[in-house]
């Protein structure tokens, strides 16, 4: 039932997203400048229209809103507004499989810093063209929380350990301490 609740938050976070034709234009002219001057202004511009959303999102438990390209780099990452442009082809198969099939994806998948229960979306302007995917997902730790606080049930996600490595970058404020 509270993966079914994350998914309905989920999918009304992305449906008032995408029905924005403020959200769409801004992303659909950041990708489609070469000058990245102005994809900064872009991105500036973008980050101050939804960061009040996000706020609320996180207040219903959201760990990540986040805007990929087409070809799979980064916009913006809500969670960590400073690091953009990175590709993520072949660190995200979820993003890789979205922006190729223009499909949904959900489930429980593991990324450069932690693992969460995703929720990534194909993003379409007016005209069905392809802008790219938006990524609303929630901590495991959301759902641990939950399931303490609703049926005082202490859980954990147990993660093979290899895996994280494997997609880890060498920083010192992962979100999740390993």
């Amino acid at each position: 039932m509270l993966l079914n609740e994350e998914q309905i938050t989920a999918d009304i976070a992305y449906e008032s997203t995408v029905n924005n034709q403020e959200v769409i234009q801004l992303l659909e002219n950041a990708l489609e400048t070469k000058d990245e001057t102005k994809r900064e202004k872009f991105r500036q511009k973008f980050h101050s229209l939804l960061k009040d959303k996000y706020a609320e999102l996180v207040k219903r438990g959201v760990l990540q809103y986040h805007f990929i390209f087409p070809n799979n780099q980064v916009f913006i990452r809500f969670h960590k507004v400073s690091k953009f442009g990175d590709d993520l082809t072949n660190i995200r198969s979820d993003f890789r499989y979205v922006n190729e099939t223009k499909k949904i994806v959900r489930g429980f998948a593991q990324g450069r810093t932690s693992h969460a229960f995703r929720n990534v979306y194909p993003i379409f302007n007016e005209n069905n063209k392809h802008l790219g995917a938006v990524e609303i997902s929630f901590s495991s730790e959301y759902l641990q929380d939950n399931f303490t606080h609703i049926a005082d049930i202490h859980t954990h996600f147990l993660v093979n350990k290899n895996i994280f490595d494997t997609k880890a970058w060498e920083r010192d404020d992962l979100i999740v301490q390993y």
